[in-house]
């Protein structure tokens, strides 16, 4: 046929992955089949089918890309990008956990492609280690396995439990239906057991009972994953411990946001207070650099003296608040705004402008772009510097 079966990659209770090479492109791929043992099901078959769409309908590199389906004889099959690294649960039986500065950046990308996957109306539906791939590439990272993937506000019946116990969600361990609109939350609880799993090598609930599994994430509280690897920072659990909460409408809403607690989290032992300054006047950067430095001792002043060093300079390493001059050649203040609120959303990133030449107009345009204070120069340090506690606070 078209493919050469070179390897079995892994198998489940619906279908099996094979390494293969596609003899048509040159190029080796993964192919998943339905698990010949259901191959003669229709009701198989249509899940199957269901589940490429679903990850067809999403283009994103933290998300497997699906190639193509067909049918060879009564077996079905479809074509993936193939990732060599393994998976996250391999990684984590072979380390056992990783340190937050390792495990963050993978929950970000796993953050990533779960925003993709909710921003088209789904839910993965079976977040865990098992399924999220690795490349050999540490940038390599991605989501799989969409058959638990179901619409947001698709009826289920009400009393099938679907996921796996380990890291399911309360209302999933129920069979409780919630509304579409909380329906992402299940995956965010998901996100945070497995979380749990990578900073501390422990589940929150361990049992070799399906049901009992179940029921403790249904009713019973976590422990504090601090509690679960001596030397965790503390300052964790209250982030990771809120994505846990058992009502959905309490828990963390997205799992991007409980990375940036998380990241946050740890930036107040561990991070030093970054600051971008974006102005021309060499002098005025220099001085600048020099009060922020003396009122705020641990904090590191990145300068750049325009726009295109300015985004270059975020792009490397995102600060924790700008401050950028209006009037610049090139790039100026406001499309500078533009471009820096297009990295990170208001919120995230705080933008202060100043200028020695603007007024209500300037002022009126920036806020709409994103801008979070407006100063003119000369600027009242005294002022500036008390908005800047505030902003990043």
């Amino acid at each position: 046929g078209a493919y050469e079966i070179q390897r079995l990659l892994g198998q489940g209770g619906m279908g099996i992955v094979l390494r293969a090479h596609d003899t048509t492109l040159h190029r080796d791929v993964a192919l998943k089949l339905v698990h010949p043992a259901l191959s003669a099901s229709p009701i198989a078959r249509e899940a199957f089918l269901e589940e490429a769409r679903a990850m067809a309908a999403i283009r994103h590199p933290n998300v497997v890309q699906i190639h193509s389906c067909g049918t060879e004889g009564n077996l079905s099959y479809f074509v993936m990008e193939l990732f060599d690294g393994g998976s996250l649960e391999t990684k984590l039986m072979r380390v056992g956990s990783l340190a937050p500065e390792e495990a963050l950046p993978i929950l970000r990308s796993i953050a990533k492609g779960l925003a993709a996957i909710h921003a088209v109306g789904r839910i993965h539906g079976d977040v865990k280690p098992s399924n999220v791939l690795l490349g050999t590439r540490e940038s390599q990272i991605a989501l799989t396995d969409m058959g638990l993937s179901r619409a947001l506000g698709r009826d289920e019946p009400s009393t099938e439990v679907r996921g796996t116990p380990a890291y399911i969600s309360p209302e999933r361990a129920t069979a409780l239906t919630v509304p579409p609109d909380l329906q992402p939350r299940q995956d965010v609880y998901s996100f945070a057991v497995m979380a749990v799993e990578l900073l501390t090598g422990r589940l929150p609930f361990e049992s070799g009972e399906p049901q009992k599994l179940l029921e403790m994430h249904a009713n019973e509280t976590p422990p504090d994953p601090s509690s679960l690897a001596p030397g965790l920072d503390k300052r964790l659990d209250a982030p990771l411990l809120r994505a846990l909460l058992k009502n959905p409408r309490e828990r963390t809403a997205t799992p991007m946001q409980l990375v940036d607690e998380l990241e946050k989290a740890l930036r107040g032992t561990h991070r030093q207070l970054r600051v971008l300054v974006v102005d021309d006047d060499a002098d005025w950067r220099e001085m600048l650099a020099i009060a922020i430095t003396h009122r705020f001792p641990e904090a590191i002043v990145e300068g750049a003296s325009d726009g295109e060093l300015g985004i270059a300079a975020a792009e490397r390493e995102a600060p924790d608040i700008a401050l950028i001059d209006l009037n610049m050649p090139g790039l100026n203040g406001v499309e500078l705004t533009s471009a820096l609120r297009a990295l990170a959303p208001k919120g995230k990133l705080p933008i202060i402008v100043m200028s020695g030449e603007g007024g209500a107009r300037d002022w009126k345009i920036l806020r709409a772009l994103g801008a979070d204070r407006f100063f003119v120069k000369p600027v009242e340090l005294e002022e500036l510097f008390a908005t800047v506690e505030r902003l990043v606070s």
